[in-house]
């Protein structure tokens, strides 16, 4: 029965988050409600599901097979359930979401503008920084994130290619020699986005061979805006997503350098916990981001699909 279901569910979110104060928030249940019921699901079961003590609440090994066992039948089960389901019904309710502050800022928000539109029912809280939330503890739907994927619990849908780009201000190639080879940056100023990954190497390829220049910058900033703004008033050279600096591109405050190099490019992905618990919001956001951040790569700066 359905107090059964509930119980499953309770106890997958339980050993997902290690909390039972998250857990059933997430039911919307107290804590104390939380931990009789699962007491009960181990009494009906005739087993010990965890470990707990006051820092933790850990799997024990029945947990752990139950755990492996029942998560892709209540996968069927809410899938199922949402198959059935009218398709005319309204989405509504919460999505919280989680992007990196300029990539967010200056890609993200006009088409999570469109979507608001077409989705007038959707609450849509958004958070821009640049800290790697814990999606699960901090209750986020979803984030964005750019490059490779660390935490294999995540599950990745790819929604494109973010450019680098290497470029200076023109007043600043009048009182410095353009560089002809990724080598000869190390010759001059560099600015340096301490929220890249590898800040202080900058790769290049050519002719299917891979350069990588180690940067020994003066100017260090945490954030590609930043450093393209610096860059724009003759600080240096900068290595940074072209969707940061597309505009001053455009404007011809900045120029691109080396040409003839390929640089680097990293993947964006939207990451969620599970697909088992995916709500509507979230897909329907994914789906959204997917088509018009691949149908549109000239309007969503430095996207590549």
């Amino acid at each position: 029965n359905m107090d059964r279901i509930d119980a499953y569910l309770l106890f997958v979110r339980v050993a997902e988050s290690g909390s039972f104060k998250r857990a059933a928030q997430k039911q919307q249940i107290s804590a104390g409600t939380a931990s009789k019921r699962l007491a009960a699901l181990e009494a009906r079961l005739g087993v010990t599901l965890f470990h707990r003590t006051t820092r933790a609440v850990t799997l024990t090994e029945d947990g752990s097979a139950l755990f492996e066992k029942i998560r892709p039948l209540l996968a069927e089960f809410f899938e199922l359930e949402t198959s059935i389901s009218k398709k005319s019904m309204q989405p509504a309710g919460r999505l919280r979401l989680s992007a990196p502050q300029d990539w967010g800022r200056l890609t993200l928000l006009p088409a999570l503008a469109r979507f608001s539109e077409l989705w007038p029912q959707i609450d849509i809280q958004c958070s821009l920084n640049d800290r790697m939330v814990d999606l699960v503890g901090e209750g986020f739907d979803l984030a964005i994130r750019i490059g490779n994927l660390e935490n294999s619990s995540m599950i990745g849908k790819n929604l494109g290619e973010m450019k680098m780009v290497v470029c200076a201000s023109p007043d600043f190639l009048k009182k410095h020699e353009t560089p002809n080879e990724p080598q000869d940056l190390r010759h001059l100023p560099c600015i340096i986005d301490t929220n890249k990954p590898q800040a202080f190497a900058w790769q290049f390829q050519q002719n299917h061979q891979q350069q990588t220049v180690r940067i020994k910058g003066r100017l260090q900033v945490n954030g590609a805006a930043a450093a393209c703004m610096m860059a724009a008033e003759g600080a240096g050279v900068v290595y940074t997503p072209e969707f940061a600096c597309q505009d001053l591109l455009a404007s011809g405050q900045l120029q691109t350098l080396l040409p003839h190099w390929t640089t680097q490019t990293r993947a964006i992905w939207a990451l969620y916990p599970s697909s088992r618990y995916l709500n509507r919001q979230a897909r329907l956001l994914i789906d959204h981001l997917n088509k018009t951040l691949k149908t549109n790569p000239a309007r969503y700066q430095g996207i590549r699909p």
